[in-house]
C-alpha cells in the first residue's frame, strides 16, 4: 500500500536539501548550485516534475538565482501542500487508505473462483496517478495484492 508519510518525508527532505543549498549560495557559486540542483532533479522520482525557483536577496531585491522563474505553471504541487496539510490534520499521520478486494460467485475447494474479483477503492489517491505506474511501488503493490488473493484461497479465476 502507498505510504503517504514516506511521500511527505521525501518532499520534506527535498526541500530541506534545497534550503541548505540555498543557504550556502553566493553569487560566485551559482553554477555549482545549479549543477547540484540538476543532479537532484534528475532522480527518477522527479522525472515528470517541473520546478521553478527564484531566490531573492531580501536587502537588495535582486535575484540571486533563477530557474524557470518566469514560466507559467499550474500550481498543483503548491496546492497539494494545502490538501496534504488538511489530510494530515483530519486523518492523522498514521492513517492508511484501504482498498478492499472481494469476489462474487463461488469458490469451491479447487481454489478456482467461478465469478468476479471485486476491488472497492477507499479513496487512495495514488491508484489513479499516471506517475504511480512508473514507480517501483506499483510492482510492489500488485505483488502484495496477488499474494493476498492467493492467500485467501483464489488461485485461478474462471
Amino acid at each position: 500500500m502507498f505510504n503517504f508519510s514516506k511521500l511527505i518525508k521525501m518532499r520534506t527532505w527535498f526541500f530541506a536539501i534545497l534550503y541548505y543549498l540555498i543557504s550556502v549560495l553566493s553569487s560566485s557559486a551559482q553554477n555549482d548550485f545549479q549543477t547540484e540542483l540538476q543532479k537532484i532533479l534528475q532522480k527518477p522520482e522527479y522525472f515528470n516534475s517541473t520546478v521553478g525557483i527564484q531566490i531573492v536577496d531580501l536587502q537588495t531585491g535582486g535575484a540571486l538565482f533563477e530557474m524557470n522563474a518566469g514560466k507559467l505553471m499550474i500550481p498543483a504541487s503548491v496546492m497539494k501542500i494545502i490538501t496534504s496539510a488538511t489530510a494530515l490534520e483530519m486523518l492523522g499521520a498514521d492513517y492508511r487508505f484501504q482498498t478492499k478486494i472481494g469476489f462474487t460467485g463461488e469458490l469451491p475447494k479447487t481454489n478456482e473462483l467461478k465469478g468476479d474479483l471485486v476491488i472497492s477503492g477507499g479513496g487512495d489517491p495514488t491508484l489513479g496517478s499516471e506517475y504511480f505506474k512508473q514507480l517501483e511501488l506499483c510492482r510492489d503493490f500488485t505483488k502484495i495484492w496477488t499474494q493476498k488473493i492467493k492467500a485467501s484461497g483464489i488461485h485461478k479465476i474462471e
